[in-house]
């Protein structure tokens, strides 16, 4: 070791070298800290909903260039142990690059994630916009048939005709829906 001094608090003799390994331990105690509420912060705008995709998709970003980072600062840290052997460095290097792939495979998962969302979010507004079509259609109808207007002025059976309209109204918006979720496939 180096040079040997008394802490004047405890009465004991430390190392100069101790005191420098727990200070770059600190600053890498709180650098970290800090990397990993950044992570934290940019989680949550992902997982929030009410975010637009594109915020949450620059949060996703974000998060990963945090993480990498964080990973980063891990493995500096970590090497700069003078005491490390040849396979205790080549450790350290194998666990980093894992830790890379981890990162961008939660990445592609995130992405993947949000476009899932992002499409189904558009499924559910062009079924509720087919929903609202039919219903005016199916209103339209009814009121042809209760001023007697249209198909039903000069019919007998008007109620038959209404329903199998009706039917026939109901069998080509389920149709529409059907195509619409086959093309979604």
């Amino acid at each position: 070791g180096g040079r040997k001094t008394k802490d004047q608090k405890s009465n004991k003799v430390t190392n100069p070298n101790d005191n420098k390994r727990r200070l770059e331990r600190e600053a890498y105690e709180l650098a970290k800290f800090r990397i990993e509420k950044e992570i934290e912060l940019q989680q949550e705008i992902v997982k929030n909903e009410e975010k637009t995709s594109l915020e949450r998709f620059d949060s996703i970003k974000t998060r990963v260039e945090a993480e990498k980072k964080l990973a980063e600062l891990k493995k500096e840290y970590l090497l700069s142990n003078e005491k490390l052997t040849a396979n205790g460095k080549l450790l350290i290097e194998e666990q980093y690059q894992n830790d890379l792939v981890s990162i961008r495979n939660r990445e592609d998962e995130s992405l993947v994630d949000l476009e899932v969302e992002k499409e189904k979010r558009k499924a559910e507004r062009l079924k509720d916009e087919q929903e609202k079509a039919l219903n005016d259609k199916l209103k339209s109808e009814h009121e042809a048939f209760s001023k007697r207007q249209g198909v039903y002025e000069n019919e007998e059976n008007l109620v038959e005709l209404r329903e199998k309209r009706i039917a026939e109204i109901k069998k080509d918006y389920a149709k529409k829906a059907l195509d619409f979720q086959i093309q979604a496939i």
